[in-house]
């Protein structure tokens, strides 16, 4: 039996995507005014969905590898903290997935998190560990998205990443050693490109779920203004029962 994440234990990456639950939305302008916190405009359909304005720990992120010449920095973070203050979801119907909704999410958050780096080259790996600062920031995603209801609530499946990562800026002293260790590799291990290291490791990206991939979202986890939305537009169990192509079952 195949188990999907669950929607309230997402990464960061994810966390983003969460607000995606209500991408198939298609709502019409009569329709989005006769809802309570949705609002119509030629950029499309905006909602926020207030049960992801919380704190998040504990999550299982996976960051994108950063690569500068022959080096390459394997990043993780085995504890963090992210306070999501708002969220904004905008919703267009998908020209390119028949039965999708392009989506972009934007979420303001700040925390903090340890991260954890292997600085690896042709001589070895070196292992360094800080606490790092996430400013108060906006990051964002957009994707295409597949709803479809269930006993408990519905399936969220991701059909594109049209954004492949979410990308965060952080605050570390983690950046400095790292360049000063590069430094002293310089000679023996000619275009390292020490230069670029310290505002790679500014910036960290979360890649974003693979097409194909699938969240369950219980119906309790959404205000009664949500269900409704969703209950007016996702697609019937039965009508889904056959994948298109490239979704995964």
């Amino acid at each position: 039996m195949k188990i999907k994440p669950h929607l309230k234990t997402c990464a960061p990456a994810a966390l983003v995507a969460v607000g995606l639950l209500l991408s198939s939305a298609q709502v019409s302008k009569v329709e989005a005014q006769s809802i309570p916190g949705v609002s119509e405009s030629t950029d499309g359909v905006t909602l926020s969905i207030s049960a992801l304005n919380r704190v998040f720990d504990s999550l299982d992120a996976g960051f994108v590898p950063i690569e500068q010449g022959p080096v390459t920095i394997v990043i993780s973070s085995p504890a963090h903290r992210l306070e999501v203050f708002a969220n904004h979801l905008t919703l267009n119907p998908s020209e390119r997935h028949e039965e999708g909704v392009q989506a972009f999410f934007e979420v303001d958050l700040e925390g903090w998190g340890d991260l954890v780096a292997a600085v690896q080259t042709a001589v070895g790996s070196t292992p360094y560990q800080d606490r790092v600062v996430v400013e108060r920031q906006k990051v964002s995603a957009e994707v295409v998205v597949k709803l479809v209801t269930t006993e408990i609530g519905y399936d969220m499946t991701l059909l594109e990443a049209l954004t492949p990562t979410v990308a965060f800026q952080i605050e570390s002293d983690m950046a400095r050693e790292i360049v000063e260790t590069c430094l002293a590799f310089a000679a023996l291990l000619p275009g390292l490109g020490c230069d670029g290291i310290s505002a790679s490791l500014a910036r960290v990206e979360v890649p974003l779920p693979a097409a194909g991939t699938q969240y369950e979202i219980d119906a309790s986890f959404l205000t009664e203004d949500e269900r409704a939305v969703l209950d007016r537009f996702a697609l019937p169990a039965a009508e889904s029962q056959v994948a298109g192509p490239g979704l995964g079952n």
